[in-house]
């Protein structure tokens, strides 16, 4: 015998054809109608199946009653099915368009309408989800360019957003803290992602920038513990500061022959990362950019950068070989300070001034040589590496190399030549 189950879910009604073979405790539970199972309204009748008896759908598309699996498939959303709550639009400035002021109700699968009173909805208003703890999966629409800021902000179970092809920009904490987010896939029209925009949405495991994005604002992505690989597009010239800060389970990252710049603390504590190319395109890192990058084993340093900043590459513990391109003329404070592995440091004959700490603790350090060119040194560069030899090519110590600048060491060899 067969039939058809429906069941609502907040308003969304799914349809299922089954066979009735199920234990007649779980027909009961389905049967009883809508009411039965509507999902925690105001939390009168248990949220999400928490109380242990309100049927909810779990991640495999099934639903479930407590912890067991009732083997009913949830089926698709019917887009003709209510929603529970409302939505409120307002008219832009331009007359001819709507923008999503909020929408009021507890349902977890919403799809934005595409229009309203024969106008299209182009952007999802400042705040129109912000907080919601109901919502799972949003679909926006076409005709929507913007999604404004806080506009899922600590919707701490959105799991799923379909992006439409017309979007062009997300403003800043669009996406602040929607902490199940796993997937973000953005569609090519993608411009400007702005700042803080997915900012502690620690969640998220893959993540695809479309070609064609211009902006990726500070902080965008900081915090992303899960995220595993990233491709920058070659249409993206600058990395602000902060924008991957934390992706400490990135293991593949891929920079655009196109890229120039990239901020402080970047790509800080991406600590599983283990191979680093910074293409020759880039003139400009920041500071503490790329530190404790503690499982990186290889480094290519872009041949365009004339100045290493403070602590930029502080941390490589795993590293063993170091090599500094020969555009590079100055190494600020702590630039290569405790890469405990290193073994082999080149410095180019480019190099005029190394800051204080440069290669504090490099224990493993046996050798290295000093260029004559280094006219400027600061205090205590070598701290810690006590079986250090310094071979510096210039005969006597230049006027500019402060005093203690070989604390520590070993020994100093004047009038080094090779």
């Amino acid at each position: 015998m067969k039939g058809i189950i429906i069941i609502q879910l907040k308003g969304r009604y799914f349809m299922r054809r089954i066979t009735f073979v199920l234990s007649v405790l779980v027909l009961g539970l389905v049967l009883t109608g809508c009411s039965g199972v509507t999902d925690g309204l105001n939390g009168t009748n248990g949220v999400d199946g928490e109380d242990g008896q309100t049927p909810y759908i779990g991640e495999d598309g099934y639903w479930w009653i407590d912890n067991v699996n009732t083997g009913v498939y949830a089926g698709l959303i019917d887009d003709n099915g209510p929603l529970t709550g409302e939505f409120s639009f307002a008219l832009n400035s331009d007359g001819l368009s709507y923008y999503l002021v909020s929408y009021t109700g507890d349902d977890r699968y919403i799809d934005i309408p595409a229009t309203y009173l024969g106008l299209p909805v182009t952007s999802i208003g400042p705040n129109a989800f912000n907080g919601n703890q109901k919502i799972e999966y949003v679909i926006i629409p076409e005709n929507v360019i913007v999604i404004e800021r806080y506009a899922f902000s600590d919707a701490t179970k959105l799991e799923n957003v379909t992006f439409p092809d017309s979007l062009k920009r997300i403003e800043d904490f669009a996406f602040y803290k929607a902490s199940s987010l796993k997937t973000v896939s953005f569609l090519s029209n993608l411009e400007h992602i702005g700042a803080s925009a997915f900012i502690y949405s620690k969640s998220i495991e893959s993540l695809e920038l479309p070609d064609g994005l211009v902006t990726i604002g500070s902080a965008a992505f900081c915090g992303l513990e899960k995220l595993t690989s990233l491709t920058i597009p070659d249409s993206v010239e600058v990395i602000e500061e902060y924008v991957f800060y934390g992706a400490s389970a990135l293991t593949s990252l891929h920079l655009p022959d196109g890229l120039t710049s990239i901020g402080d603390y970047a790509f800080t504590q991406a600590s599983s990362l283990t191979s680093l190319v910074i293409p020759n395109s880039v003139t400009t890192v920041g500071i503490s950019a790329f530190a404790g990058l503690a499982s990186l084993e290889s480094l290519v340093i872009s041949d365009n950068i004339s100045v290493i900043p403070y602590g930029a590459f502080s941390g490589l513990s795993s590293l063993s070989t170091l090599v500094i391109p020969g555009g590079v003329y100055s190494m600020d404070d702590y630039a290569f300070s405790n890469m405990t592995n290193v073994s082999s440091i080149t410095i180019p004959d480019s190099m005029f001034s190394i800051g204080s700490y440069v290669f504090q603790n490099t224990t493993k350090l046996e050798s290295i040589v000093i260029p004559f060119s280094v006219q400027v040194m600061g205090h205590h560069v070598f701290t810690s590496n006590v079986n250090l030899i310094v071979y510096v090519e210039n005969p006597i110590e230049p006027l500019d190399w402060l005093p203690g600048w070989d604390y520590s060491v070993d020994e100093v060899v004047w009038g080094y030549v090779e």
